[in-house]
């Protein structure tokens, strides 16, 4: 049984990271699809669902990465919203509801390749 999520304590958790940190949501653990965001929904007087969708992997047009937005623009979104308001997570294709799991960093590597390798060898 999950704990209730408010938006004041979404608000403090995304606070802790860079604004121009990029989102992911992970995959359906059924189906293993992405999930991307796709809107804010009002669901009741104190409820905000943030609506999450399975990309289709046959044809990611646009890819999961591509539909990341960023800590600030949750943090944007959110503090029109009262702190005391309810978050609710979902909903997929395979109709599982999303459990609020906390906040985690995530290490991107980011490589560039400069130069060519001398060890290649021409003909």
């Amino acid at each position: 049984m999950s704990k209730n999520l408010t938006v004041g304590e979404l608000l403090s958790a995304l606070r802790e990271f860079p604004p121009n940190m990029k989102i992911t949501f992970g995959s359906s653990r059924y189906t293993k699809r992405p999930l991307a965001f796709n809107r804010f929904k009002r669901r009741g007087e104190n409820l905000l669902h943030i609506e999450i969708g399975e990309l289709d992997t046959d044809c990611l047009i646009p890819t999961e990465q591509d539909c990341r937005k960023t800590v600030g623009y949750f943090i944007e979104n959110l503090e029109s919203w009262p702190a005391s308001a309810n978050v609710t997570f979902g909903s997929t294709i395979d109709a599982v509801p999303l459990e609020f799991n906390g906040v985690s960093s995530m290490v991107s590597i980011n490589l560039e390749q400069n130069q060519e390798p001398e060890y290649i060898v021409r003909k």
